[in-house]
C-alpha cells in the first residue's frame, strides 16, 4: 500500500498558533498606549515657566513628552524656543509645546 502524504495538512494546527500570536501582540500594543492628558491653563503655565527658566539657566533637564502613542523621557538641554509656532527646539529635536507632560 503506497503511503500518503499529508503535506502541509500536519502543520495546520501550527499555522493557527501563528496567527494569534499576531493578534494578541497587536492587542499588547493597543493596551500599551496611552491618551493625552488634558492640562488646565495653571499647569501649562507652569509647564512654560520651567521650560523658561531652564532654558535661560541653560540647565540639564529631564522632559516628559507624548509622542506616537507613548510617554517618552529625555534628559538633555533646551536649545531654542519658538514662542510664535509653540515649538521648543530640545537637543537634537523639534518639540511641540501642547507635546509636553512633565519637567524635571
Amino acid at each position: 500500500m503506497p503511503s500518503i502524504d499529508r503535506g502541509m495538512i500536519k502543520w495546520a494546527p501550527f499555522n493557527s498558533v501563528i496567527s494569534s500570536k499576531e493578534v494578541v501582540h497587536s492587542v499588547q500594543q493597543e493596551r500599551n498606549k496611552f491618551k493625552m492628558p488634558i492640562f488646565s491653563d495653571e499647569q501649562k503655565q507652569n509647564i512654560e515657566s520651567k521650560l523658561i527658566e531652564a532654558f535661560y539657566e541653560q540647565r540639564i533637564i529631564c522632559i516628559e513628552y507624548f509622542y506616537a502613542d507613548k510617554i517618552v523621557q529625555k534628559t538633555g538641554t533646551i536649545k531654542k524656543i519658538d514662542p510664535t509656532f509653540h515649538k521648543i527646539y530640545f537637543n537634537n529635536q523639534i518639540l511641540i509645546f501642547e507635546q509636553i507632560l512633565k519637567i524635571n
